[in-house]
This record gives structure tokens, sequence and C-alpha cells, in this order.
């Protein structure tokens, strides 16, 4: 997570709501708040990091409508159907429209969506082509989802992981609990209260990019504690041992967008 990072950002009508304009402009307000916080935490990493909200100036903040089937997909094929509505046949082409020749990794698509049954449930995807993240507001609230979550999920795009625990997901009990003592305030505990306490903790800045592996960040892999994690998502033991091979492949290296 380094040096200049393209956003694309589209916002959702559906049957529950539409995006108005106020609304759409304080939203995206909150999404450039949490660009600027993400700057300013990379500084005190000595590392150099912008976004680019115009390249894809004409485009930014287009509002389509989409029915509860398509929203019912997943989140490649949502952009899919958001990018037909523009008249282009698919994502690589819109990109090849827009002579947008950087690395796709450095290219972030953020989906706003009205949806009143998943309200402030936010899903990263990322594969080889693109990646995505879509954050749910519910049109009957005022609030719109705020800085510091917008920023917490787009750490995930760049590979960070979660450091609270939540039974199945990526912690352990005892992980959990580590992480909550030595990085309390760290913005991928998901905890905003301190919101001038927040900042991005060692873990998570080796995972994007920005400092250097330490074998105590083993305690907090998912990928190594995932049997565990099974165990304490079901109540029972499971029998053999977790491959580490997937999160040792580059553990030195970090996640170096």
């Amino acid at each position: 997570m380094t040096e200049e990072i393209h956003i694309l950002t589209f916002f959702v009508n559906t049957r529950d709501g539409r995006w108005e304009e106020e609304t759409l402009e304080t939203q995206f307000v909150e999404l450039l708040k949490s660009q600027r916080w993400l700057q300013a935490e990379a500084k005190k990493w000595n590392q150099s990091l912008d976004f680019d909200n115009e390249y894809f100036f004409l485009d930014n903040k287009f509002v389509t409508y989409l029915d509860r089937k398509a929203l019912k997909s997943n989140p490649r094929v949502i952009l899919q159907k958001i990018i037909n509505k523009l008249k282009f046949h698919s994502f690589q082409e819109y990109l090849k429209e827009n002579e947008f020749d950087q690395i796709v990794r450095k290219l972030k698509v953020v989906i706003f969506i009205n949806n009143a049954h998943r309200r402030h449930v936010i899903t990263p995807w990322s594969t080889k082509e693109m990646d995505i993240v879509i954050l749910y507001r519910d049109p009957k609230s005022e609030k719109v989802t705020n800085q510091y979550e917008i920023s917490h999920e787009l750490l995930h795009q760049f590979g960070a992981w979660d450091l609270y625990y939540k039974r199945g997901k990526n912690q352990t009990l005892e992980s959990g609990k580590e992480a909550e003592k030595r990085y309390p305030y760290s913005i991928m505990m998901k905890r905003y209260q301190n919101k001038e306490m927040l900042n991005i903790d060692e873990v998570t800045a080796w995972r994007i990019g920005w400092n250097q592996w330490d074998e105590s960040f083993n305690e907090f892999d998912p990928f190594l504690n995932q049997e565990k994690i099974k165990e304490e998502a079901i109540g029972i033991p499971i029998s053999g041992k977790t491959n580490p091979s997937n999160s040792n492949k580059n553990k030195k290296e970090g996640n170096l967008h």
C-alpha cells in the first residue's frame, strides 16, 4: 500500500432506498477523510502514499439501480452489472477505453449500496483482475459509513488481517486477547470510539508492505491458526496439523502493494 492508488467509486440505489445528493456527498467526504487518515499513518511509517480520485472523474459518483436478485450476486458480478449500465461489456473493456495502463492492484473499486437488510456489513473482494470493496448502508439511517470503517475495509484489500476475536473468523480466543493487549487502538481491532488514538499497528503495517516481518506476528496469522479457529467455531477438536505453506510463502516480503 504505497505510492499512488487509483480509486473508482460507484453508488447503488435499491428498492430499499435511493442516494440523495446530500447523503451521497457526505458519504464521499468520509471516503476522502479515510484516505487522508491512511496517508497520515503512512507518514508515521516513513511511507509515501497518495490517492487519485480524479482519473475516473467522469464516472466517480456514478449512481445506478440494481434489483434484489443482482444484489445477491458476488461482488464481481455486481461490478459487471454496473459496468454494463455504463454501456461497456466488461471491466477490462472499461479500463481499456479509459486508457488505464497501471497494474490492477493499484486500482480499488469502492461500491456504496443502500440496503436495509445489510446495515454496515462490508465485503472485501479481491481477484487477480480487480479489487472491490462493497459498503452497505441502511437508507433508513441518517448515518453514513464513517472514515474509520472505510479505512478498515480498504486495508483488507491490501492484505490486512482482522485482529479482533470473533468465533470462527480470523483470530483464536487466545490470539484475540493478545492482540487486544498489544494493539488496543489498532484500526484492525474494529473499535472506533477513541478516534484520536486509532493507528495502524506493526502487524498490519507488515501486511500492507510498510514494515518488516517479525516472528511474533505468527501468533495472529489466520492461516497458521486455522485449525484452532475451526475447533473454536464448532467446539470440537480437529485432528491433523495446519499447513502453513500458504501463509509462509511470502512471509518476510509482506504484502507489497
